[in-house]
């Protein structure tokens, strides 16, 4: 029951016939049907959409006084309605009721933050929360990584920030944003994100992730160029590397290069077997590019 319930709500709302959906709502309250915190939290969605946030603000309230209880989704559902309406104090008062509960921010929890604060030009404080996410252990997905893209420059100055403050991005988010910044086909900006990372992060991971770069840009020629240079320089290859090689340049056609680094790919493993250990690097670039698609 309470499903037809929703789905009308739902419906109603998308429409924007609010008064149609509050309607649908007086219905669950008289007939005894209990409300969960999704459904406040849609129906909060649609009133905000509307233009109405005192009426978002009040469902909150509402929620919260009938005994319904917010989890960590209801919390960064309601921030997000907060943030995108620049109702920016109660949204700061709502994260720090959040955290003295003993809520966790999640991943979209952070995201929704920097999505903000990034569109708001306040990087040094964008800087802070992707530190705060580091030092908690959340791993950044991919709506995350999208939002560093689309605000592409902002990325660099945030990037150039953490570095001055004695911070650092990583070998693993550092190689992550290279590659994500070529899937969006900004090859300069991933290239200005390679060149400011530390001497001791340039390795096999980010070489390769800027190697890929090259590949979604439509230019395999420069990516084979820089495997050459970086194979010059001594720099070990990984099979990371290999499945962005052989899958780049055998979508641009070149069937002979392609065949050449099967090979080479074939002894590395080969090679690998022996090893003792593998670098942790090394490591990243596999668990980065083992399923590369150019």
């Amino acid at each position: 029951m309470i499903n037809t319930y929703t789905t009308m709500l739902d419906i109603f709302g998308e429409a924007g016939r609010i008064s149609s959906m509050n309607y649908v709502f007086k219905l669950m309250q008289e007939n005894g049907i209990k409300v969960d915190a999704a459904t406040y939290i849609s129906l909060m969605h649609w009133i905000s959409s509307s233009g109405d946030v005192d009426g978002a603000v009040k469902m909150w309230q509402e929620m919260k006084y009938n005994g319904c209880n917010p989890t960590v989704v209801s919390y960064t559902a309601y921030l997000k309605i907060l943030l995108d309406n620049k109702r920016v104090k109660e949204a700061r008062d709502l994260y720090r009721e959040m955290i003295l509960i003993g809520i966790s921010p999640t991943c979209h929890t952070y995201t929704v933050l920097m999505e903000y604060l990034v569109s708001a030009g306040k990087c040094e404080e964008a800087m802070e929360i992707f530190s705060k996410m580091q030092e908690a252990a959340v791993q950044p997905d991919k709506a995350a990584c999208n939002i560093l893209i689309q605000r592409c420059w902002k990325v660099l100055e945030i990037v150039k920030e953490m570095i001055r403050a004695g911070h650092s991005l990583g070998v693993y988010h550092g190689a992550l944003v290279i590659c994500r910044l070529g899937r969006a086909r900004r090859p300069t900006l991933a290239a200005k994100i390679f060149n400011s990372l530390p001497d001791q992060q340039t390795c096999t991971a980010t070489d390769t992730a800027l190697i890929s770069v090259h590949f979604f840009a439509g230019s395999p020629d420069k990516a084979l160029k820089l495997y050459k240079i970086k194979r010059r320089r001594c720099i070990h290859t990984a099979v990371g590397t290999y499945n962005v090689l052989l899958t780049g340049l055998g979508k641009s056609g070149k069937a002979c290069e392609t065949d050449t680094y099967r090979k080479e790919n074939k002894r590395l493993q080969v090679d690998g077997a022996s090893r003792n250990s593998v670098p942790m690097d090394e490591k990243i670039c596999d668990l980065l590019f083992a399923g590369f698609m150019a």
